[in-house]
């Protein structure tokens, strides 16, 4: 079944915040918690400032040594916005984050950290290591350590989080590299397409076994989206169709909202519709 999304109007948070304060009892203003890996660019980063001025408390993670200052910016504008670091990488990280979050509700963990390709698209050898004849295995261990691996224990490591918040959403970007059926013409980049196959496929199991705790998983392809790392791989393998994030970002946050019980186990565009497994 499609999303159905609904036009969106500008509002300007603080007001809205305001007249829910007037309209509501005293105390029962409460923001949703939102925690958004990969925050520090592109479409985690929009994640994070558009959540952040409709009033979330944001969790804004990076994996740097010190504060990207995308968003030390943020931070100075938003005071909902907290900074966490972490290495999806590294289970040690990811657990670690894990305790100092304990006992946090989050209503949408949106998993969007992910390894898209080594030394950027604008580099040829990339390719080279994602073809036959030139595979590189051990760059497929590090696409699965941290597109799937990372990224599974993401999910499994804050489900306590979200069974104790009101939402219990458990969103992953995927791709439409993730679908098998869908015909494929780009050139290599098999290891990324199999790090998110097989993402999708475990996540389809967690939406099975946490149906019945009430939490929501949803796998989102957010399109071909025009940022600073895939404009380069635009003129690498000739795809011409882009969108913008001001664009792709709203789009999902629309999907995310509308979410049921009845929608776990989706893999949907950013426009609401079902993408082919």
């Amino acid at each position: 079944m499609k999303i159905t999304r609904t036009r969106r109007t500008e509002v300007i948070p603080g007001i809205l915040i305001l007249a829910l304060s007037i309209l509501l009892p005293a105390g029962s203003v409460s923001a949703d918690t939102v925690l958004v890996t990969g925050s520090n660019r592109g479409i985690g980063l929009n994640f994070v400032t558009r959540y952040a001025e409709q009033g979330w408390t944001v969790i804004a993670t990076h994996r740097r040594d010190q504060v990207p200052e995308s968003l030390a910016a943020l931070v100075g504008k938003y005071p909902n916005v907290k900074i966490e670091t972490v290495d999806i990488g590294s289970l040690e990280s990811i657990d670690a984050l894990a305790g100092r979050l304990k006992g946090v509700p989050i209503d949408v963990l949106i998993n969007n950290a992910a390894m898209l390709s080594e030394g950027g698209f604008d580099d040829p050898e990339v390719f080279n290591k994602q073809v036959v004849g030139t595979l590189d295995y051990t760059l497929f261990d590090d696409y699965i350590r941290i597109n799937t691996r990372g990224t599974i224990r993401m999910s499994e490591a804050f489900i306590p989080n979200l069974k104790a918040s009101t939402q219990k959403k458990l969103i992953v970007m995927s791709s439409d590299a993730a679908s098998i059926s869908i015909p494929d013409k780009r050139p290599g980049l098999y290891w990324y397409h199999a790090s998110k196959v097989a993402t999708n496929m475990v996540m389809r199991k967690f939406a099975r076994d946490l149906k019945d705790q009430g939490i929501i998983v949803a796998m989102l392809h957010p399109g071909f989206v025009r940022t600073d790392k895939s404009v380069p791989k635009q003129k690498i393998i000739n795809m011409a169709y882009m969108i913008d994030l001001e664009e792709s970002v709203p789009d999902m946050m629309d999907v995310i909202a509308r979410l049921t019980i009845a929608d776990t186990d989706s893999f949907l565009r950013h426009t609401g519709e079902h993408v082919p497994w």
